[in-house]
């Protein structure tokens, strides 16, 4: 199967130079009961039998790509992923997982989340099948928490940075966005200003603007297609498939992928194959681990039969000349600065915690923020502490919780005259 490859704001066949459409489903049950491992996940990418039996009911939806939310990089998966390109089907992998990701509420980029994401990078990169990565999913989420804007685009860098220091195949990375309409404009700009190398490649946006039997003046695609016509790299739907209406009718198909959008939206990812709590599914499996079309997946089936989207080749294809962007100001709206935490460097922090005399061993969350809660009233915690708001990131704000309040215990322990009661 040939890589896919962007040229402007395009994705492209390597093979053949023909534009490429995606045409995706999200595809991961979030059932955790069925995790037989620590993790707190099921990968499907490891999951020969059940990848087997999905692989036809993919085809016969359309479909060209799925998006997986999560991976286990410490097993294989070589089964599934050479099944799938073997049926012409790319994967688009998030690189956090539920519990290593990014918080919103109190974001940092630290050791733990880069070994994290260069796992998956480590895992997955052979495969000619993998479209790309996220480095983030709606993390900011509204105009409080934008600040947690500049951690994910350092993810960005650095796992773009990491993809080529391996030599690895130019795979890209990008940012899935929620719609928020305060935040909207600001993001698509942050994600893509200043320095290149910093940039997402691509960018995707959870849409579900369009319920029921809605068009696309009434849905809002009208007024996202003009507002994003310029921008400078491939833009598409990282979820799409509102479900107010049930069975959902997928009449956004059609426009997604007719001349009104596809010269400005490389299509998009219908949310989700699995019908779960939250009644987005397609398919129905028991506890037999039998697969029920829903009235959504015949819908879904029928509307994307019909569509056949017309691209430009890559040699016939100009990149049109855009501005570069600017950074958006900062404003009460959007509180994120332009400067971007460092890189996590492991081998300090190790170092940094090889010196101290008071090393924490516990490796409770909530036992943490209690203590920082109290260390921070007692020493200078600048060292550790990082700020989107400002573009204030201390020296040692990319270590681990551990590495971070050991240290901060350490300085306590300086200001308590080394009483071992302060250790």
């Amino acid at each position: 199967i040939p890589p896919i490859e962007i040229k402007g704001n395009k994705f492209f066949y390597s093979n053949n130079g023909s534009q490429f459409f995606i045409k995706g489903i999200a595809y991961q049950q979030s059932s955790a009961s069925q995790v037989l491992d620590s993790t707190k996940y099921l990968d499907p990418l490891s999951d020969e039998k059940k990848c087997f039996r999905d692989i036809k009911y993919l085809k016969e939806l359309s479909m060209n790509l799925i998006r997986v939310y999560s991976i286990n990089p410490k097993l294989n998966h070589d089964v599934c992923m050479n099944a799938l390109a073997d049926a012409g089907i790319y994967v688009l992998v998030d690189l956090s997982e539920p519990d290593v990701s990014i918080n919103r509420k109190a974001p940092s980029w630290d050791v733990q989340l880069y070994d994290r994401y260069k796992s998956v990078i480590d895992a997955l990169a052979k495969y000619n099948n993998v479209f790309g990565f996220f480095a983030g999913n709606e993390v900011t989420s509204d105009p409080n928490n934008a600040h947690a804007s500049p951690f994910v685009k350092a993810a960005i860098r650095d796992a773009k940075s990491y993809i080529s220091s391996k030599n690895y195949r130019k795979i890209p990375v990008g940012y899935s966005s929620n719609d928020d309409s305060e935040t909207r404009d600001n993001l698509a700009n942050y994600f893509i200003c200043g320095n290149k190398k910093h940039a997402a490649d691509f960018y995707g946006i959870n849409m579900y603007e369009w319920c029921g039997y809605s068009s696309f003046f009434s849905s809002g695609y009208s007024e996202r297609t003009v507002e994003f016509q310029d921008y400078p790299v491939p833009i598409f739907f990282s979820e799409y498939g509102c479900n107010v209406e049930r069975p959902r009718p997928f009449t956004e198909v059609e426009a997604i992928y007719s001349p009104l959008m596809s010269n400005v939206w490389s299509g998009g990812i219908v949310y989700m194959y699995f019908e779960e709590e939250n009644k987005y599914g397609v398919v129905k499996v028991d506890e037999s681990e039998n697969v029920k079309k829903l009235d959504d997946f015949r819908y879904l089936r029928d509307q994307m039969s019909k569509i056949n989207p017309k691209g430009t080749n890559v040699k016939d294809y100009v990149i049109q000349e855009t501005r570069e962007r600017t950074c958006p100001v900062k404003t009460a709206n959007w509180e994120a600065d332009g400067k971007l935490p460092p890189t996590p460097d492991s081998f300090m922090c190790e170092c940094l915690e090889s010196s101290l005399s008071c090393i924490v061993t516990s490796n409770s969350n909530l036992q943490y923020k209690k203590l920082y809660e109290f260390l921070c009233g007692e020493v200078d915690c600048s060292s550790i502490t990082a700020d989107g708001k400002t573009g204030e990131y201390g020296y040692y704000s990319s270590c681990n919780n551990k590495q971070k309040l050991s240290l901060m215990f350490d300085e306590y322990y300086t200001k308590e005259s080394e009483n071992p009661k302060a250790c």
